[in-house]
């Protein structure tokens, strides 16, 4: 797997300095067979590459993941793409933090905020959906003192702000809805400190703010 990894490590380098020279068009399908021939890898190091590709935001991946099509296909895409990568970097290693510290976490907080958010969701309420969303995160890294973090969820919040006012139904019948569940999860999961799967969560609630900016 580490072999396979360095690999497709190599094809992300070359991909994002692909899409920095606007090689690309947005929605253009990338294959498996483009990776083999364009730098001589097998099909498994394609395929890892590809779902790599993926999960870093620059590829959108099909359900089945059997198809990907390119997401980012400029400088400013990748710019993007690589300052919401990085607030949830920092997220995961506030959870090491809190799970190196012990430190503790309100969850009554939590569970206040995770009412008046499900309240904003039913009301349609943008403001106090992402103020709720915010004091959320803040109840969380008020404990692992990375202050970076604040200017972090600002940023993650503005995101949402103007996915929100460019589609609030969409945003209000189908993406309120995903947030609550990642959250919900999130909360259970911190609860009951099982650190490695909050990891997962952030890794998902990473891919729908991708998909937010990017669809």
């Amino acid at each position: 797997m580490a072999t396979v990894t360095f690999v497709a490590d190599q094809i992300y380098n070359a991909f994002k300095n692909d899409i920095m020279n606007q090689q690309f068009q947005q929605g253009e399908q990338i294959t498996e067979e483009y990776l083999i021939c364009k730098f001589n890898v097998s099909r498994s190091f394609a395929n890892e590459a590809l779902l790599y590709l993926a999960e870093s935001g620059l590829l959108k991946a099909c359900p089945n993941k059997e198809r990907f099509y390119v997401r980012a296909c400029s400088k400013n895409d990748y710019e993007i793409i690589s300052k919401v990568k990085m607030i949830f970097i920092n997220l995961s290693y506030a959870m090491q933090k809190l799970q190196e510290k012990n430190n503790p976490v309100c969850f009554e907080c939590l569970r206040t905020e995770m009412i008046k958010i499900k309240c904003a969701t039913l009301e349609k309420n943008s403001e106090v959906f992402l103020n709720s969303i915010k004091t959320f995160y803040g109840c969380i890294i008020r404990y692992t003192e990375m202050r970076v973090l604040e200017r972090n969820i600002d940023y993650l919040i503005d995101t949402m702000r103007d996915f929100e006012q460019k589609n609030p139904e969409h945003f209000f019948d189908i993406v309120a809805h995903q947030i609550i569940k990642y959250l919900e999860n999130l909360t259970e999961l911190l609860e009951k400190r099982e650190f490695e799967k909050c990891l997962r969560v952030l890794q998902k609630i990473y891919t729908l703010n991708i998909q937010l900016l990017f669809r």
